[in-house]
């Protein structure tokens, strides 16, 4: 059996190997993608720094749409699961944002200079600001509220604007 960090022909890793969409299920391809690298991620089988393989080599392995791969690929970064390196590619990222959620654990790169407030000894490299964020008052992980990040307010899309707009650049 291959190393857990070794690739098949294309470049897959072993552990992205594992993943498949299932176009039977209500799920969209674009989420099925999503949860399974975060799971992975999480896992372990796809450490801190690993090198995730271009969205035209997982969109040609799992036969679904390179976007599909994109929007995946681009939740994962959003959320924090994922970092780019100019010119070198997309890396699992050195630390997770389950980290950043427990103040009591270790969490990335220590320094002494640096402490978390609440937390017990130990201590994170963040800037002023991210001090001043890790201050602030929430519910929990899934908290959301008025300036929930991510959460577009759909009722009030002028979808008839943005119709008339398509509809004329596209006779353009």
């Amino acid at each position: 059996m291959p190393a857990a960090g070794s690739r098949n022909k294309r470049g897959l890793s072993t552990a992205l190997v594992s993943l498949s969409l299932d176009r039977e299920l209500a799920t969209s391809l674009q989420d099925q993608l999503f949860d399974q690298l975060r799971d992975l991620i999480l896992g372990g089988r796809l450490s801190a720094g690993s090198r995730l393989p271009s969205t035209r080599i997982i969109a040609g392995e799992l036969d679904c749409s390179r976007n599909t791969a994109v929007n995946a690929y681009d939740r994962l970064f959003a959320e924090g699961y994922l970092e780019s390196r100019a010119g070198s590619g997309t890396y699992v990222a050195n630390v997770l944002p389950e980290e950043l959620l427990n103040p009591d654990e270790p969490a990335g790169p220590a320094s002494s200079s640096t402490a978390v407030p609440g937390a017990s000894s130990h201590a994170l490299d963040l800037s002023r600001r991210g001090q001043a964020l890790l201050g602030l008052n929430r519910s929990g992980p899934g908290a959301t509220g008025a300036f929930a990040l991510g959460t577009p307010e759909i009722e009030r899309f002028p979808f008839d604007v943005w119709t008339r707009l398509l509809a004329r650049a596209w006779r353009r």
